[in-house]
């Protein structure tokens, strides 16, 4: 994935070289369209519970729908085989409560096996 062009809008959030950081410093800003896929793997796995950026995203996703950039049905989905987003139960909880006030998709149980991409023009 991480080897794809960056007009996938595929990213990756791993510091395993320069490349990767420069790719994903922007990764959320210039994502111009359509809906956004946050996944987190299945549990457990190092950096746990830190990778959850829907919330993140949604708040560049607001400003950019206020600016015209991003369509107006545009929208966050979270995606994990997990059962929660946290373990501990009351972050998990505020977690959820939030998404669902900022209208953030919520999805438990999946797990990504492929990201197909497809050519654009």
């Amino acid at each position: 994935m991480r080897a794809g062009p960056e007009e996938d809008n595929v990213f990756v959030h791993m510091l395993d070289n320069k490349e990767t950081i420069s790719r994903n410093y922007y990764h959320g800003w210039n994502h111009a369209g359509g809906n956004m896929i946050c996944y987190s793997p299945k549990a457990p796995y190092k950096g746990e519970g830190n990778d959850f950026y829907a919330l993140y995203y949604e708040s560049w996703l607001r400003q950019d729908q206020a600016l015209g950039i991003h369509g107006l049905r545009s929208k966050i989905q979270y995606w994990t085989p997990n059962k929660e987003i946290f373990k501990f139960g009351y972050a998990n909880e505020v977690a959820l409560e939030e998404c669902h006030k900022r209208g953030i998709e919520v999805m438990f149980g999946w797990e990504l096996l492929k990201v197909h991409t497809s050519e654009i023009g």
